[in-house]
C-alpha cells in the first residue's frame, strides 16, 4: 500500500479533523482541504459614532478581501441599528410637533450615503475576488486535468524507469504546486491521482537504492513539517494557526512514502502536532459558548429590568419624558453587551427592540394627545385675555372688578397650554389685568389725596368752632352753628383712622356752644346737641334732609368700591375702612331721623313749649 493511501485529508465543512492512525485514514476518501476559519466574536462596533464607522468601511473596501470579509457585516449591523435609531428619533420629533406620520420623511445624510457607497465598492471588489478565485480553481483543474493525462500516457509508455522516475517526481511537483480547484471536481480528480500514483510504484518497482533514497527524501520533508506543525502552538491567531495548519496537511498529502518503520512515529508526530491546534479551537469554543450564554443572560436581565420599568404607564408628561430617558439609557446599556449565539440573539432583540417600540409608540400617541389638549387650553386663554383687554378702560370699578375675578378664576380653570405657550398667554392676560387695577388703583389714591385735604379743611373748620362766639341773638347763633354743620358736611371724606377723633372734637365743640344756647334760651334740643328752632322747622328739616341724601349717596359709592378690592393683606385693610365708614354713615343716618321726627312734632306742641 502506497504512503498517499495512508494519509489523510481534511474537507472544508468539516468542524474538527479526528486524526487516526494512517492505516485508517488509507480507507477514507481524501480531500483536498481549503482554509477553515473560525468564526471569532462579531466585532462590537457600537460603540463607534457614525463618522469612525464611514472611516472604517471606507478602508476596508481598500483592504485584503479574505481579511475583512467577516468583519463587514457586524460593521453594517451596527450602521444599521444606529440609523433606525435616527429615524425613530426623528419620526418622535415629527410626532411630537403633531404632525402626521403618514408625512415623516427621513432626510439621510452624507455619512449615510458615504458609508453605503464603501460597502457597494466593497461588495464589488468582493465578487471581482470571488470570480478571481472561481477563474483561478478552474484554471487549476484544467492543469491538473493535464497533469493526470500526463501521468496516464507516462505510465502506460515509458520504458525507461529512470527517466519515468525522474518525469513521474517533476508531474508530482507540478501537481503539488497547482492551486486549489473547485470543491465538487475534488473527490474525483484526487481519487484519480491516488489511483496513477499507485499504478506507477507498482509499475516501476525501482531498485531500492532509489526508493530508499525517495523514503529519506520524503521523511525529510515530513520531518520539516512536524516541525512547522508544533511552532504552531505559539501562534497567538487561532485563525492563523488553523490556516497553517491546513496548509501542512496538505503539504503532506502530496509528500511521499516514507520508510515502514518511521512510517508510524513520523504520523504519530505530526497528529500529535495537529490535536495541539484542534484543542486550543475546542477550548476556544467552550469559552466562546460560554460568553455568549452571559451575554444572553445579560440580555434576558435587561428586559426583565425594562419590563418592570414600564409596568405602570406614566401618567404626566415630565414622567413620559423621564421614562423615555431611561429607556435610552437602557438601550446604550443593550449596546455595551456582547453577542449571543444567533438565535438566542436575535430572539432577545425582537423581544428588547417590541417593548421599547411599543413605549415609544405610546409615548408618540400621549404627546399628540397632549398637544391637541395644550392647542384647546390656549385657545380658551386667548379668548379670556381678550375679554380681559376689553375691561382695560372701563371706570365701572364694582362690575368690572366682579367680571375680572370671574375671568381670573375661569383662567385657573384652564388647563396648561404648554411650556413654549404658558407664559406668554399668562403675561398678556395679567398685563390686561393689572392695567384696570392700576387705573383703579390711581383712582382710589386720588381719593386719599382728597381726604387729607379735606381733614386740614376739618381741623380748620374744628378750630374755627372751638374759638366760636355766640352773639347776642340766638337764631343767628344757631344759623351760624349749623352753617358749620354744613360746611363740614360739605367738606367731604378724611382718612379713617382720623375720622373718628376729628369728628369727636368738633361735634364737642358744636355741642358745646348749643348746650350754652339751651340753657340761655331753655329751648328743647335733639340728640347730638342740634336745637329745635321755633318758627323755622322748614329749613332745619330740609338741612337735615339734604344730609341724610349725602350720607345716602356716599354709603352707595363706598359700597361700590368695596367690590374692586382684590383679595390681599392691604386690600383687606382698606375694605375694613370703608366698611366702618358706611356702618358710621347708616348711624348717622338714624341719628337724623330721630332729629326731624323731633322737629316735625305738632304745631300746637311747639307753642306750649315756646310759652
Amino acid at each position: 500500500m502506497s504512503e498517499i493511501e495512508k494519509d489523510s485529508a481534511l474537507s472544508e465543512n468539516q468542524t474538527a479533523i479526528e486524526v487516526s492512525s494512517e492505516n485508517e485514514l488509507s480507507e477514507q476518501p481524501l480531500h483536498e482541504e481549503h482554509q477553515e476559519h473560525v468564526p471569532e466574536p462579531a466585532e462590537n462596533f457600537s460603540n463607534l459614532t457614525k463618522e469612525e464607522m464611514v472611516k472604517m468601511a471606507e478602508s476596508f473596501s481598500d483592504r485584503d478581501i479574505a481579511e475583512v470579509k467577516s468583519k463587514i457585516p457586524a460593521l453594517k449591523n451596527a450602521f444599521d441599528e444606529l440609523l433606525a435609531s435616527e429615524k425613530e428619533a426623528a419620526l418622535s420629533a415629527h410626532l411630537e410637533q403633531g404632525l402626521a406620520k403618514e408625512d415623516f420623511k427621513f432626510a439621510y445624510s452624507g455619512d449615510d450615503e458615504k458609508f453605503q457607497e464603501a460597502i457597494r465598492k466593497f461588495n464589488k471588489r468582493k465578487a471581482e475576488y470571488t470570480a478571481e478565485q472561481e477563474k483561478f480553481r478552474d484554471d487549476n483543474l484544467k492543469i491538473k486535468q493535464d497533469i493526470l493525462n500526463e501521468m496516464k500516457s507516462l505510465i502506460q509508455n515509458e520504458d525507461n524507469m529512470q527517466r519515468a522516475f525522474e518525469q513521474f517526481h517533476e508531474l508530482q511537483a507540478r501537481w503539488r504546486n497547482t492551486g486549489a480547484v473547485p470543491q465538487g471536481k475534488l473527490q474525483d480528480l484526487w481519487m484519480t491521482y491516488k489511483l496513477y500514483t499507485d499504478k506507477f510504484y507498482e509499475l516501476l518497482k525501482i531498485n531500492r537504492e532509489l526508493q530508499d533514497l525517495d523514503f529519506k527524501k520524503n521523511l525529510d520533508a515530513k520531518i520539516e513539517i512536524c516541525e512547522k506543525a508544533e511552532e504552531l502552538v505559539n501562534e497567538p491567531s487561532l485563525n492563523e494557526a488553523l490556516h497553517k495548519l491546513q496548509f501542512l496537511q496538505n503539504k503532506w498529502r502530496e509528500t511521499g512514502r516514507v520508510s515502514n518503520e518511521k512510517r508510524i512515529e513520523i504520523w504519530e508526530r505530526f497528529k500529535a502536532a495537529s490535536d495541539k491546534v484542534y484543542d486550543r479551537r475546542r477550548e476556544y469554543y467552550e469559552q466562546l459558548k460560554q460568553r455568549y450564554a452571559e451575554n444572553l443572560e445579560a440580555k434576558n436581565t435587561l428586559i426583565s429590568r425594562l419590563e418592570e420599568l414600564i409596568k405602570e404607564e406614566p401618567v404626566k408628561a415630565n414622567e413620559w419624558v423621564e421614562r423615555g430617558k431611561a429607556i435610552v439609557e437602557f438601550q446604550n446599556e443593550w449596546k455595551k453587551v456582547g453577542y449571543a449565539d444567533k438565535k438566542s440573539n436575535d430572539e432577545v432583540w425582537e423581544k428588547f427592540r417590541g417593548i421599547c417600540d411599543a413605549f415609544f409608540s405610546k409615548k408618540n400617541e400621549f404627546f399628540t394627545n397632549l398637544k391637541r389638549e395644550h392647542a384647546d387650553h390656549l385657545q380658551a386663554k386667548n379668548e379670556l385675555c381678550m375679554q380681559a383687554e376689553a375691561l382695560v378702560e372701563s371706570s365701572d370699578w364694582k362690575k368690572t372688578t366682579e367680571e375680572l375675578k370671574r375671568l381670573q378664576q375661569e383662567w385657573k380653570k384652564t388647563g396648561s397650554a404648554g411650556e413654549r405657550h404658558n407664559q406668554k398667554v399668562w403675561e398678556r392676560f395679567r398685563k390686561a389685568c393689572d392695567a384696570f387695577f392700576a387705573r383703579k388703583s390711581a383712582h382710589y389714591a386720588t381719593l386719599e389725596s382728597e381726604y387729607k385735604e379735606n381733614m386740614e379743611k376739618k381741623n380748620a373748620l374744628i378750630e374755627k368752632a372751638e374759638q366760636f362766639v355766640a352773639g347776642e341773638n340766638s337764631d343767628e347763633t344757631v344759623e351760624q352753628l349749623k352753617d358749620l354743620q354744613r360746611q363740614w358736611t360739605d367738606i367731604g371724606m378724611v382718612p379713617l383712622e382720623h375720622k373718628d377723633t376729628i369728628y369727636a372734637r368738633f361735634k364737642a365743640a358744636i355741642d358745646k356752644h348749643f348746650q350754652a344756647l339751651r340753657q340761655h334760651n331753655k329751648e328743647r334740643f335733639t340728640s347730638h346737641s342740634r336745637p329745635v328752632r321755633s318758627g323755622k322747622p322748614g329749613n332745619e328739616k330740609n338741612d337735615l334732609k339734604h344730609r341724610m341724601s349725602q350720607l345716602s349717596s356716599e354709603i352707595n359709592t363706598w359700597e361700590n368700591n368695596l367690590g374692586f378690592f382684590a383679595k390681599s393683606k392691604n386690600a383687606d385693610s382698606v375694605r375694613k375702612e370703608f366698611e366702618e365708614k358706611i356702618n358710621r354713615a347708616k348711624e348717622e343716618i338714624q341719628r337724623l331721623k330721630k332729629q326731624m321726627d323731633t322737629i316735625g312734632l305738632p304745631a300746637k306742641d311747639e307753642k306750649s313749649e315756646e310759652k
